[in-house]
């Protein structure tokens, strides 16, 4: 069994930290701003990632060559159109996609 890297171990600290974030603000101001703050995340992700020089790209455990230049837009333009419409509309979007558990009341 391999030991995790420093850069494995320090991605699951940080993903547990927002997780942890994420739970604190549903809890203290509701569904709509958690969801939101979801928003912020893929927003802050995809931000991260225009600025890398590339994309790791795997499916499963098979690594597929790496997105570079305008093959980036594969996923960073599905990733921008969909971050913006949760933090603009997060009530409308979690009642569209059906979010279980989400209370839509019209």
């Amino acid at each position: 069994m391999q030991r995790p890297s420093g850069a494995q171990v320090l991605g699951f600290v940080a993903s547990a930290l927002v997780a942890a974030v994420w739970y604190i603000v549903h809890d203290l101001f509701g569904q709509t701003a958690g969801f939101r703050f979801w928003g912020v995340m893929l927003l802050l992700t995809a931000v991260f990632l225009t600025l890398r020089r590339t994309i790791p790209f795997a499916i499963g455990s098979t690594d597929l060559a790496p997105l570079q230049g305008w093959h980036k837009a594969y996923v960073l333009i599905p990733a921008y159109c969909i971050a913006i419409c949760v933090i603009v509309w997060p009530h409308q979007v979690a009642c569209a996609v059906n979010l279980k558990g989400y209370v839509c009341v019209p």
